[in-house]
């Protein structure tokens, strides 16, 4: 079958650094494409970035900025996701009273940045990854590739009431 996605970049990628290599291999022996090097290095680090990113492993979902604000667990979403942006998901004004299972969203995020905003006296545990850069929830802090940041907080009440909220 054709290539799609980054196999295809990949493979253009390829033929033009074949193409520069032979124009430079020919320049060697009629004493001219010196100029080809700056393209060839440049297209050589495209290449290498290309390769080096994890594209295939990037959540689908669009590029662009993402806001939302529910208020009751019917309007929250199981799912937020975005290849590319910011995502901004709002739960302080989240109705978590009532008895009933946890509240559960998930947030998945190719690059950019996430911002989560709880209830004072939720009842949260967090269970946050990120494939390079950092994660933050209250004063901890992890940075670095394939950091990971667990948590549970009873809230500012520090009581146990209501329905718990899972990210």
């Amino acid at each position: 079958g054709a290539l799609t996605g980054t196999a295809a970049l990949v493979g253009l990628l390829g033929v033009v650094l074949a193409v520069l290599g032979l124009g430079l291999v020919a320049g060697a022996f009629l004493g001219a494409g010196r100029g080809l090097v700056p393209a060839a290095v440049l297209v050589g680090l495209l290449t290498w970035g290309t390769l080096a990113m994890p594209f295939d492993e990037w959540p689908e979902g669009g590029f662009g900025d993402l806001s939302a604000s529910p208020v009751t667990p019917a309007q929250l979403a199981p799912l937020y996701t975005r290849s590319a942006g910011d995502v901004d998901i709002d739960l302080s004004r989240l109705d978590l009273s009532g008895t009933g299972g946890p509240v559960a969203t998930e947030i998945r995020l190719g690059a950019g940045d996430v911002t989560i905003t709880v209830p004072a006296d939720a009842d949260l545990t967090l269970a946050g990854a990120v494939g390079a850069g950092s994660i933050r929830y209250g004063g901890e802090v992890r940075e670095g590739v394939d950091a990971r940041l667990d948590a549970s907080d009873l809230g500012a009440d520090g009581v146990a009431g209501g329905r718990p909220l899972e990210i």
